[in-house]
């Protein structure tokens, strides 16, 4: 059986942007692996594993990652699904192995990844072979706490399912925690980016705050994905602005064709063939970009607005969150009730620091009353419109 070699990760909790609860919560399941003595002086067994669950991209491996780099442990990395043979008996055997390589290398982290795919409900599993398994997950996190308590081990279980789990395995004593890593807010939003673009060259006034507020419903690969996207078109503007002299001199040299008419379409193909032309000759060119080019080169906020159209957040790609395109110009009369929604709404939205200012808490939540047809939905997307809210 081949099985995966001790990692040790380099991520810190500095590259985790945005999750400092998350990392406040985890750092007090972790005291056993550096000082075991406290919990065999109290007599008590050390937790052994916590669940991370939340939407795809919301940086569940990362931390698993950070949390094995920031102690500097060595760590067993497994996706659940490499577990699973086709021959009886062998997947419950790598599983125990798995177990023995962990306990033989402590102190370490065992991470198990879409661990969902190993754990179905027992009840509804199709095949006797996902029940074997799941009892033998159940057995090996017992065997654990059955061993003396000094042994350092962390097993943490990855999930985006984490309804799907056998109810077995969430009970105390096998995961004793399940954290949850949602989709960030705004403020954890601009953590994140400010982390990824650590080493980006950006503009000195560059406006993160902005960048956040214009993303919302983005999770951590998301923003990563937007990052490079904007990449991607910071290095096309420059590149293309400098060889626009290049375009220019092919065009003058395009032939003459006989007949007015041939001469417009080919002029008008050659227009469409511009851009294209410049880019496959900077492919095929070997020379490298001078200094002047470089220090030219800079992601700007233009270019995080052109990202902006062509990465799609997680939640809109799932298809319910969306911003309604419906305005106050929509709206007759009511003026009064905007002027209510405005300060329950809009106020915490757009200006969040006075309300910290004054020690204000933001309502929790608006309730519509009125009879059918009066425009209580009217109402609700005109406002979601007007802060740039997802509406679901």
């Amino acid at each position: 059986t081949i099985f995966p070699e001790l990692q040790y990760p380099t991520v810190k909790f500095e590259d985790v942007g945005g999750n400092e609860e998350t990392l406040k919560e985890v750092c007090k399941m972790l005291i056993h692996m550096r000082h075991p003595e406290v919990y065999q002086h109290l007599g008590i067994v050390p937790p052994r594993g916590f669940l991370l669950h939340g939407p795809p991209g919301c940086g569940k491996t990362l931390m698993a990652q950070a949390v094995a780099g920031e102690l500097q442990l060595p760590m067993l990395k497994v996706s659940a699904p490499e577990l699973v043979s086709g021959v009886s008996g062998e997947s419950e055997q790598k599983l125990r192995e798995l177990f023995d390589l962990a306990v033989s290398s402590s102190p370490c982290i065992l991470f198990i990844d879409e661990i969902d795919a190993i754990t179905p409900k027992r009840e509804t599993a199709s095949k006797d072979m996902e029940r074997r398994m799941v009892a033998q997950l159940l057995t090996c996190m017992d065997d654990l706490n059955s061993l003396t308590m000094t042994t350092q081990i962390l097993v943490i279980g990855a999930t985006n399912r984490p309804d799907s789990l056998d109810p077995a395995l969430r009970r105390a004593g096998r995961f004793d925690r399940e954290i949850c890593l949602g989709i960030p807010d705004e403020a954890a939003r601009l953590r994140i980016l400010r982390t990824l673009c650590r080493k980006l060259v950006l503009p000195e006034d560059f406006d993160y705050q902005q960048l956040a507020r214009l993303t919302p419903g983005y999770v951590g690969a998301d923003l990563m994905a937007l990052c490079r996207e904007a990449a991607m078109a910071a290095v096309n503007r420059v590149l293309l602005k400098a060889r626009e002299p290049l375009q220019e001199q092919a065009q003058n040299c395009t032939p003459e064709l006989t007949g007015s008419g041939e001469q417009t379409v080919a002029d008008m193909n050659h227009h469409q063939q511009g851009e294209l032309w410049t880019l496959v000759n900077l492919l095929k060119t070997t020379e490298t970009l001078s200094e002047p080019e470089l220090v030219s080169l800079s992601i700007l906020m233009s270019d995080f607005q052109e990202a902006l159209t062509h990465v799609q957040p997680s939640a809109k790609r799932e298809g319910f969150a969306t911003i309604p395109d419906v305005t106050w110009e929509n709206v007759g009369a009511l003026q009064e009730i905007r002027e209510e929604l405005t300060m329950a709404i809009l106020g915490p939205v757009r200006s969040p620091q006075h309300f910290k200012a004054l020690g204000l808490t933001a309502p929790s939540g608006v309730l519509l009353a009125g009879p059918p047809g009066c425009g209580k939905t009217l109402l609700a997307k005109a406002v979601a419109n007007e802060s740039g809210l997802n509406f679901i």
